[in-house]
């Protein structure tokens, strides 16, 4: 039905508002249920020694609940983040992200958050030059595109759809 019908956890209806800080600090990196740990740390060990960024990876592992995941997206500057329903979230908090696609039920979501703005797609997990393509894609997110990916995101995805949903049902 479209972006005005995605569901998304009740944590994510209503939230704060988030600012982009000039420099980009704090890195979360989420695969969801598909993550691979040693890409994981490959992505992590670039951040850390190559921009001096610190790091917060979300793995199944974690099993955080929807609260706490909100808040490492309120505190993060970027996003490293596979192609399923978080990309929604990410995009509803507003948080530049990089996306890398682990199953093909994801590419529609990461070609869509790329061609309007909300994220950067850099391509398929086992991409040999993967970490190339995030360390590029890196160096050239400013903080004018953050803010551009941050707005975009926001507008995008307005956390309503479960409410849309319900109203359209009742109609």
């Amino acid at each position: 039905l479209g972006k005005d019908y995605i569901i998304l956890r009740k944590e994510f209806w209503d939230v704060p508002e988030k600012g982009i800080n000039e420099e980009v600090k704090d890195v979360l990196i989420t695969f969801g249920g598909g993550g691979l740990i040693g890409l994981e740390d490959k992505i992590s060990n670039l951040l850390r020694n190559k921009f001096g960024l610190n790091v917060t990876v979300v793995n199944p592992e974690n099993k955080l609940r929807a609260s706490e995941m909100l808040l490492l997206m309120l505190k993060s500057d970027l996003c490293i983040s596979a192609g399923g329903q978080t990309t929604y979230e990410l995009a509803r908090v507003g948080v530049p992200t990089i996306g890398i696609c682990f199953a093909r039920n994801q590419l529609d979501n990461l070609v869509y958050g790329n061609e309007i703005g909300y994220l950067n797609f850099v391509g398929w997990f086992d991409e040999v030059n993967l970490l190339d393509r995030i360390s590029d894609t890196i160096e050239k997110i400013d903080f004018s595109m953050r803010e551009k990916m941050h707005t975009i995101g926001k507008k995008t995805i307005n956390g309503q759809g479960v409410k849309n949903i319900i109203k359209t049902l009742q109609k």
